[in-house]
Order: C-alpha cells, then structure tokens, then sequence
C-alpha cells in the first residue's frame, strides 16, 4: 500500500504557504509519515539493521541542523531577510530525513522474499500505463503519475529482459524499458532518458559485460559509418535537437542554463564552505548571486546548504550503499535477491547520475520538494528492500551453517 500510494496525485492534505505559493501534503507522504510514527513507536526495542552506509545518513541530521544555527547567525547582510525563514529551514531537515526515514521502515520490516517481489510486482504493474506515451506522447497529463513507477520499472524489466529466451516477453518488457526515455524526450527532461541509458547501462554491466564488450567497437565502426561520414556531423540529428531543446528551455547555456547555475553555486559555497549556508537557503542566496532560485543539482544545492561536510556525507552514502551492493551480489544464492541487487545497481546509478539534473534523491523545499518527494520516493522504497535482502541472505546462511552442524538451530528456507 505504501509504494502503490504514489499513484495519487490529485488530492492534497493540509496546506502550507509562503510568500510566493500554498501547497499540501499528498497522500503518499502522509501516508509514510504515519507508518515511520508506527514503526518508530513500535520498535524501539529492537535494533536496526545494520548497513555501511546508515552512519552517514544519520548524520546527515545534526550536520544539517549544525548548519542551520550556523546559516542564520552568519548570513550575508546582501541577501533580502524576507526570504530567510527558519521554517523552510526547519522543514528542509525535515523533507531531507524523509526519504531516510521511509527507507528504514523498508529495510526493518520487510522480512520475507515473498514481500519484495510483491512489491516489485506492484511497481511494474504501476509502471504499465507508462507505456501508452510509445503509442501517442500526448496521452502524458492522464498517465504522468505512472512515470514515478516507471524509472524503477525499466531496470527492473530490463533484469527481466536479459534473462528471459522469450521473444513476446522481450517485446513487452523492452516497452517498459523505454516508455520512461519516450517521456523524456516528449517532454524535454534530460533526466528520464539519461535514467534509463545510465540504467541498462549499468545493468548491462554486469549481466552482459562479454556481450557488452564484444560489441562495442562495432558499434563504434557503425556510429563512424553512419554519422560522421554520411551526415558530415559528430552527432545525429535527433541528439542536435535535443540539446537545441534543451538550450530553447535554458537548461544549457546562457545566463540560466545548468552549466552556468552550477558556477553560481560554487561561487556561494566559497562564502561558507565548510557548513555551507543552512538548509533551505539555497533561494535567498541564488537569487541575489545568480539568475535562478535553484541550482538544479543535487550535489551543489548541497554543497551550498550544508557545505563540504553535508556533501562528503551524502557522496560517503553513495559509496558505501555501492558497496553494500556489490557484496550482496557476490555472495547471494538466491535468484530473486541477485535479481533484485542487480536492479538496484540500474535504479541507484540512475538516480546518483541524475542528481547532476536536479534534486531528486534529497528533494529541495524550495524546488517543489513535496511534489519530487511523491514523485521519486520508490527508490528509496528500493533500497530497503536491498537491505532487507541482505539480512534474509544472511539469515539464511547462518541457519544453513547450524543445520549442517547439526546444532538443532531453526532454519529459513527461501519462499
């Protein structure tokens, strides 16, 4: 229930304004709000479970509540006060802790391999009127919500595509591979088709690598072939005109363009480098040093809000969250655990390439936080279920390790 929830996206709960817009709380964040309550209460007594990367989450928290003090007793006399609410700042450690939130109630509770393909089932069910945007773009205002499921989804079918023989299953899998890509394109979001190359990218990695491998200097040789020789262009023309969209848009060049805010920020991060400004300051401060209130990446909005010591956290999140998964990888037996890491890996390099495109790991109060948080929560819905996946592997060995020692220990078998 609480990954489907997602799905609606037309009722609002609550309202919360400020100076320039009211909204309010959608029933996915409700909803998780009252199951991290019920599961906070509940399980006080118990331990979580461990990962590499919990600690650097965690202190996320105090980093960010350091760095508000910091941010509001020595902000810069140039930036308008109106905009510097201790509020937004107070609700962007809140809308930060979320996600995290959401994902510990994943990773303690699930504890059945049962559970995790049920939800893996109801993303990809989620994910399938996506698909219709193949057969006509225009149908996207009535299937948009379905493109939150749809992210997860393609790595999860392209799983599906690499090991099924067949071919009406590759067909309709590879569909839902690209429907997030089609979107992409059709509305000019650089994000959703980087997602999905980046993603089977990945993915193909690791389960096609020899294929991979093998293939790349024909392709190379045939890209020669058939762009540079024959159009007399290093790049094919639908590529031209995504980047001219994307220029037409003023998410590349000019005085808004990405490149250009991302040089912005870094210049605000050199004012506080090591706490950075608070969070939720990311505004005021944009729009006094830049021509835009957001930097539109996840890495420097950051950097510019909490400082170096927000930033090293969340990339030592990264790393070890990799590195949890390529563990788990190695040593899995089970195949729906193998299959669900492997998906995994396509959906977290999506994401952590994608944040370079905005906040949507960590979502910005000030950036439609609420709405990215409804939109981009699976993934962290995700990544619970890998951490449950890594106890129930453990767990398994372990009693398999006791029987055959004949030790009398219960033991878990797969479902």
């Amino acid at each position: 229930m609480l990954t489907a929830a997602g799905c609606i996206r037309t009722i609002q709960i609550g309202a919360f304004g400020g100076n320039e817009m009211v909204v309010g709380l959608l029933p996915i964040e409700t909803f998780a709000t009252a199951m991290c309550f019920v599961w906070w209460t509940t399980s006080r007594r118990r331990s979580l479970r461990k990962t590499p990367f919990n600690a650097a989450l965690f202190l996320l928290l105090p980093a960010s509540l350091v760095s508000l003090i910091v941010g509001f007793v020595d902000y810069d006399p140039n930036i308008a006060l109106d905009h510097m609410k201790l509020s937004v700042s107070i609700g962007q450690v809140v809308l930060t802790m979320w996600p995290v939130a959401t994902y510990l109630v994943i990773a303690n509770t699930v504890d059945d391999l049962d559970t995790i393909e049920a939800i893996r089932k109801t993303i990809v069910v989620l994910a399938l009127p996506s698909v219709l945007l193949i057969v006509s773009p225009w149908l996207w205002p009535y299937v948009e919500w379905s493109t939150s499921f749809a992210l997860p989804a393609s790595s999860f079918c392209f799983v599906e595509f690499c090991g099924t023989s067949s071919k009406l299953r590759k067909l309709g899998l590879l569909a839902v591979v690209v429907a997030p890509a089609i979107y992409g394109v059709y509305m000019g979001k650089a994000f959703y088709y980087a997602y999905v190359i980046v993603s089977t990218g990945t993915i193909g990695m690791f389960r096609l690598r020899r294929v991979m491998i093998a293939t790349v200097p024909v392709a190379v040789a045939a890209y020669v072939l058939a762009v540079p020789l024959w159009s007399n262009s290093l790049t094919p023309k639908f590529i031209d005109g995504l980047v001219e969209h994307e220029e037409q848009e003023q998410s590349l060049g000019g005085e808004g363009g990405r490149d250009r805010l991302i040089q912005d920020g870094l210049g605000i991060w050199s004012r506080a480098p090591v706490l950075g400004v608070g969070p939720g300051n990311n505004y005021p401060y944009m729009l006094q040093y830049s021509t835009l209130g957001t930097a539109h990446n996840q890495y420097v909005n950051i950097l510019i809000e909490t400082g170096a010591v927000g930033l090293l956290l969340f990339i030592a999140f990264i790393a070890q969250a990799w590195r949890m998964g390529l563990t788990l990888w190695r040593r899995a037996r089970s195949p729906v655990v193998r299959n669900l890491v492997l998906a995994w890996f396509g959906v977290f390099a999506g994401f952590v390439v994608g944040g370079f495109f905005g906040d949507f790991m960590l979502p910005s109060i000030r950036n439609s936080g609420l709405d990215l948080f409804a939109q981009f929560y699976v993934q962290w819905i995700v990544l619970g279920l890998v951490v449950s996946a890594a106890a129930i592997e453990r767990r398994h060995t372990a009693g398999m390790a006791a029987r055959r020692r004949g030790a009398g220990v219960k033991t878990y078998e797969y479902a």
